[in-house]
């Protein structure tokens, strides 16, 4: 996963400002549950938060999940 460091910065900034010790920056779906052969699910109108595995998932846009989820559970 790749993100700017603006953006992780902007992130960041307000905890430092609070004095508040940033000691990690986590995925989105890794606050989802895990659960060995299934996958975890979470959505919110716009996108879809997918895990997949104990460290693997993705986040993508609603209209676009059939075709990738289909892809990626196919092996494809």
């Amino acid at each position: 996963m790749l993100v700017r460091r603006a953006v992780i910065n902007a992130l960041v900034e307000p905890f430092i400002t609070a004095s508040c010790r940033v000691i990690g920056i986590l995925p989105d779906f890794l606050a989802l549950p895990y659960t060995p052969g299934h996958w975890s699910l979470a959505a919110d109108g716009q996108q879809i938060i997918v895990r997949t595995g104990i460290c693997r998932g993705f986040t993508i846009e609603i209209d676009a999940f059939d075709t990738v989820a289909s892809k990626f559970y196919a092996g494809g």
